[in-house]
Parts: structure tokens; C-alpha cells; sequence
């Protein structure tokens, strides 16, 4: 639990004022319309943190004040405004599961599209949707006090925080807390799926009665709901206590292909191909052979892929997850169930017909559209300073059709984890808690506030190399399992559940979402297809939900918001 939060109750009120907003005026499909913009601290208690951040990118970020972590933006256009049934679309972004200020976005003068395929924004505002934005804190920001405060579960408990805010002023904010959709990408897919697994958990009641959320009393009880109506989530990276050992289990036979390919070599690499665009951080990195050395496993990442694959089995196992037709669904048997979405996914490409030159043979090109850079625009109509996409080929031997091109005949299923590796480039060996913070992954979400960092799985923890930082068997002298009985470990333990749709999933105790929507590009490499499969059948699994849309989407990577037309569809089809 946070600590060292500074106590405002006396001076933020959690009633909303409804005379406070700013009129924005937008161009929504080239109408000029007005926006009430509003923006909130929705916690009594919020944290100050300091105004120096590193933000996106690893680049400096000033905030405005010290409380955009806990702030969200509401939003009204002519259509929803006044109206008290109006759906919600609470948005949340949190990419990598890092902290996220409040966005702005909706802007004055800017151009939306309510008819786009990518442009939420716009089809919400068209829609007539109440929409809101929130910030939240997560992994990486410092507190006034040089703390560490923005610790899972921060992201889930200042969500729910959000939420509550609605529900106390559902009198006098437009649209129904009753239709709250929340969505979000990556991080913000994962967080989006956390808060619609877990819906009015006491488990989170004690972080949110210290960060001052509304309808938690002194005696740590609830008078407001958490829970949500439906999630539009896109590939979330979940369940980050088995992410690396899904990893593994996933793309082992892959890595070691490519490693020992790489290594025959001798670090001759001047007639290779170029390296992945989306690999290195450019199209032609200035040293080749860093890169390609990258590639070469060390014995200990040998070990370390064939143990967390063979953890991952017995996880996924003690699922007891069940197929459509009632069989169990194993570690056996997922492969299988992987290449039939797969299958699922291109076949309907092919029926649709407008898609169907993208399509592949055997023995032909893809052609994928790869951007650099942070990627698109910053705003629709707002022109980026990004470098432009180019086309990519890359040859198919991964997908044969049937003779009339009209279905799919056979996948090969090592053969189409290679395609998806060789557009970019694996995580490294572990891909989520690689042990140092400044490697990258995930491990800056856990831990204590004094903590820069902590070890979250058994093997980054037993083998953490990193002398003094406090972390692992080396310097605790306790493997991870005796850590996990201290004090600090059982609130790691505490944090990992936290942070997870699974345990909630499976628990049948909590207020589950009963309409899902779930995307993963069929060619994203960014947590494996097997995290995203299990996600799906627990979902499915649930008497609660009463629609699961799921999809590997045809030859998108780690993004989101690509098909909003039709997911604002089946919106309005369950409304």
C-alpha cells in the first residue's frame, strides 16, 4: 500500500460542480460542434508527486501540477449532454503498464471522424457517449518525497477510484454508470481487463481508502461499485506473474533456431539480410553485429528458456480449462487451439473479400505497412513528425491456402512463430522481470515504495545477478519462495493478484464484466499468444459474461484502436 499520501479531503470535494467546464469547439466529420470539458481530482487524498517525470520515450516530462496522475477529464458534446443514459467510455492508456497523466483527448480545433476505423474519439463523440479520460499513476514516477508510490496496484486502484467518483455524482454527471465501457491498449488493455475481472473486491478496499476514493468508510466498508458494464480491451499484457514462462513456452524453439543460426556464423554477419526494421531502434543500426549477437543465447539464457517453459506447462495445466466441446484445454493441445484462431481470423478475411489480395499462398509476400517512431499522428488531423511507413516483404511459408483461395488449408505453427520473429525482434531471456530495471520489462511495478525495483518470479528473482540492490537469493540469502513468506513478499504476492484478471476470473466472488471485447494482432510479438488464449478461455468460463468477442486480428502488431468501427458496433448491438 502507498504511504506518505498528504491528505487534501478538506480542501477537494468529490462533488462534481456541473458549472466548472471549459467549451471546446471541435470538427466532428467536418461539423463544428461543442465539447463541455471538465477535469477532476477524483480522489480526497491524491499523492503529490514531483513535476520533473521521465516520461514517454525515456525523455524528460514537466507535469502542470502535482496531481495529473490522479485527474481525469470528462467530456460532453451537444449529443450527450443531458443525457442521463448515455454509455461512458472511460479510457485508460498506461502503455507498458507505466504511469499516464491525464490526456486531453478531446482538443480545441482539431478534426475527429466519427466514421474512422481509428479514432475512438470521434465515434464515441458521434455515438453521443459521455467520454472520459483518466490518469493514473503506475511504474516509474516519484513522489514529492522521493518515494516510489505509483506501485501495483496503483493503476487498478486509481482506476477504480475513477469509477467511484462516477457512481458518487451519477446525479449530476450526464450518462449511466450503469453503461461504464472501459478501454484501453496494451498496459492500458491489461489494466482495462483487470478492472472488469474484479469488479467491487474487497481486496482493493484498503488502497482505496487511503488514497481517499469515494464510498469507502472509515470501517472498511463500501457504499459504491466498482465494476464496469463492459471492456473494449486491446492486447494486454496480463498476467505478468507468468508472462516470461508463457514466453518461453511459446517462442523457446524459435529463440533457439535463430541463436544458434546466429552463432555458426562466427560474428560474419556482412551478407545477412538487414536486421528487422522494428528489431533495432533503426532501419540500418550503425553497429550490425551488437544487434545480431543479441540474438545468440548464453547457456544461462538457455537454461532460463527451458525452465519457465516447462513452469508455464504446469501453470497452464492447473487451469482446468475447457475446450467449446467440453475437452480439456492443455499445454498439449494449445498449439492447436492457437492455429485454429489463426485460421478463424484469415478465413474471415478471405469472405469479406476486400482483403483478400493481402492474402497470401504459399511461397508468396506478405506485405506489411511497418511504421518508426512513436508511430501516427499525435491527434487525428494533427501531422506527425515521425518518420514515414514503408512496405515490408516477407516471404510466406508459414500459411497455404485452399485451391479456390477461398480458405485456409493448413498452418504450419513453428514456421508462422518464426514469421511473427522475424518482423520483430523477441523479447530478451526473461522478457518481463529481466532482473534490472534499466534492461526494460516490467519490474519497476513491484516492490516496496523505497524500492527502485523488485523481482516478481522465481527464476529473475533465485538468479539475480545484481549485487546491492537488495533484490534476490544473492543479497536476501532467501530463495524467491522464503521470500514470498516475509512481509514484503506477501505484499508482492499481494500485488501480482492485484494487477491480474486470472485469479478474479476464477474466483466467482466478484462482479465480473458481462460484455468483453478483446483484440490481439495476429503478428505482435509483444507477450505471447498463449497469455492471450488463456485470458480468453477463462473469460469464457465465467456464468457472468454474457458476450466474449475475441480476435487475432489479421497482420496487426502491438496496437489498438484499428477496427473502431466495428467495435463501436458491437457496442451498440449489446447496448
Amino acid at each position: 500500500m502507498t504511504q506518505n499520501t498528504i491528505s487534501l479531503a478538506s480542501e477537494v470535494n468529490l462533488r462534481f460542480d456541473p458549472a466548472k467546464y471549459e467549451t471546446l469547439k471541435i470538427s466532428l466529420d467536418n461539423n463544428i460542434i461543442q465539447v463541455k470539458k471538465y477535469s477532476v481530482i477524483y480522489v480526497a487524498n491524491p499523492v503529490r508527486f514531483r513535476l520533473e517525470q521521465i516520461g514517454k520515450g525515456g525523455k524528460p516530462q514537466r507535469n502542470a501540477n502535482p496531481y495529473v496522475y490522479q485527474t481525469m477529464n470528462i467530456y460532453l458534446s451537444e449529443y450527450a449532454d443531458r443525457n442521463m443514459n448515455a454509455p461512458i467510455i472511460f479510457m485508460v492508456h498506461n502503455g507498458g503498464w507505466k504511469a499516464s497523466v491525464v490526456e486531453d483527448s478531446v482538443d480545441e480545433g482539431i478534426r475527429y471522424s466519427g466514421n474512422s476505423n481509428d479514432d475512438l474519439v470521434g465515434a464515441a463523440l458521434k455515438a453521443g457517449y459521455v467520454l472520459v479520460d483518466a490518469g493514473t499513476r503506475s511504474r516509474g514516477i516519484i513522489a514529492e518525497d522521493g518515494s516510489f508510490l505509483g506501485k501495483a496496484p496503483a493503476a487498478v486502484v486509481d482506476a477504480k477510484a475513477a469509477i467511484r467518483y462516477l457512481r458518487l455524482n451519477s446525479d449530476l454527471i450526464p450518462g449511466s454508470t450503469d453503461r461504464i465501457v472501459i478501454t484501453g491498449i496494451s498496459g492500458g488493455g491489461a489494466l482495462s481487463v483487470a478492472i472488469a475481472s474484479s469488479g467491487n473486491s474487497p481486496d482493493y478496499y484498503p488502497y482505496l481508502s487511503e488514497v481517499g476514493a469515494a464510498g469507502i468508510s472509515a470501517d472498511g466498508t463500501s457504499s459504491l461499485r466498482d465494476d464496469v458494464f463492459a471492456t473494449i480491451a486491446y492486447c494486454p499484457i496480463t498476467d505478468l506473474a507468468n508472462a516470461d514462462a508463457a514466453y518461453e513456452w511459446q517462442y523457446a524453439a524459435t529463440r533457439l533456431i535463430k541463436s544458434d543460426y546466429y552463432a555458426s556464423l562466427n560474428g560474419d554477419y556482412q551478407f545477412l539480410p538487414e536486421p528487422p526494421p522494428q528489431g533495432p531502434p533503426d532501419s540500418q543500426p550503425p553497429d550490425k553485429h551488437k544487434y545480431y549477437d543479441s540474438l545468440i543465447l548464453s547457456p544461462q539464457q538457455k537454461e532460463a528458456s527451458d525452465r519457465l517453459s516447462e513452469a508455464y506447462i504446469r501453470y497452464f495445466d492447473s487451469l482446468d480449462l475447457k475446450r467449446e466441446d467440453g475437452t480439456p484445454l492443455t499445454a498439449d493441445n494449445l498449439p492447436e487451439v492457437i492455429i485454429e484462431l489463426v485460421t478463424a481470423e484469415i478465413n474471415r478475411v478471405l469472405v469479406s473479400g476486400s482483403a483478400h489480395p493481402c492474402v497470401p499462398d504459399l511461397g508468396e509476400d506478405f506485405i506489411l505497412t511497418i511504421k518508426r517512431g512513436p508511430g501516427g499522428p499525435k491527434k487525428p488531423g494533427e501531422l506527425s513528425d515521425d518518420p514515414p511507413p514503408y512496405n515490408l516483404a516477407i516471404k510466406n511459408e508459414w500459411l497455404k491456402l485452399s485451391a479456390d483461395r477461398k480458405s485456409v488449408e493448413c498452418v504450419d505453427y513453428e514456421k508462422y512463430l518464426d514469421f511473427v520473429a522475424s518482423i520483430q525482434a523477441l523479447k530478451p531471456v526473461p522478457s518481463f522481470d529481466q532482473g534490472d530495471v534499466s534492461q526494460g520489462g516490467e519490474s519497476n511495478l513491484f516492490g516496496t515504495p523505497s524500492q527502485i525495483y523488485s523481482n516478481f518470479t522465481a527464476w529473475s528473482w533465485d538468479h539475480n545477478a545484481s549485487k546491492g540492490d537488495g533484490i534476490g537469493k544473492e543479497d536476501t540469502g532467501m530463495s524467491f519462495d522464503e521470500y514470498l513468506e516475509t512481509t514484503d513478499g506477501k505484499e508482492l504476492k499481494a500485488q501480482l493478484k492485484l494487477t491480474s484478471p486470472i485469479p478474479y476470473l476464477s474466483s466467482g466472488s466478484v462482479k465480473t464484466a458481462p460484455y468483453w471485447y478483446v483484440r490481439h494482432g495476429i503478428r505482435d510479438r509483444d507477450t505471447a499468444f498463449a497469455i492471450e488464449v488463456e485470458l480468453y478461455y477463462m473469460i469464457k468460463s465465467q456464468p457472468q459474461v454474457k458476450d466474449i468477442n475475441f480476435k487475432f486480428t489479421w497482420l496487426n502488431g502491438h496496437a489498438g484502436n484499428y477496427d473502431v468501427q466495428e467495435a463501436f458496433s458491437w457496442l451498440a448491438d449489446i447496448l
